[in-house]
């Protein structure tokens, strides 16, 4: 049986780990860590680095944006 649950530390209780405990009953169970802030890898390379600064920047001088109606979408 294979089960993905997306959690916050925060909502790690003890009423989540029960669930888990009657869910999965003695089975083994593999649990994986991940933290989703794309932020490192976005400035992992220097094109990459550089390309996300000056966007930022064009966003801060409200210059080079792209607008677009909902309705296009």
């Amino acid at each position: 049986m294979t089960g993905v649950f997306t959690v916050r530390p925060s909502e790690i209780t003890d009423d989540f780990v029960n669930m888990l405990k009657t869910f999965f009953k003695d089975r083994e169970l593999v649990i994986s860590t991940k933290d989703d802030d794309e932020t490192d890898y976005l400035l992992s390379s220097k094109a990459n680095k550089a390309a996300l600064l000056q966007s930022i920047e064009d966003i801060n001088r409200h210059s080079d944006l792209v607008s677009f109606k909902e309705a296009d979408l």
